[in-house]
């Protein structure tokens, strides 16, 4: 019983993913680049030279 149990939340834990997962990301590329377009001037090399 356990093991089905474990089974079918991986299951569902999946399926979210594939669900939410591309949702999020357009999500982030709206926020970022209408909702705080002064974020996009940041990026990783910004604070290699800091």
């Amino acid at each position: 019983m356990n093991a089905l149990i474990h089974e079918n939340a991986k299951q569902i834990a999946k399926e979210a993913y594939i669900y939410a997962f591309p949702m999020l990301m357009d999500y982030r590329f709206a926020f970022a680049s209408f909702l705080m377009p002064d974020l996009q001037d940041v990026n990783v090399t910004n604070f290699a030279r800091a």
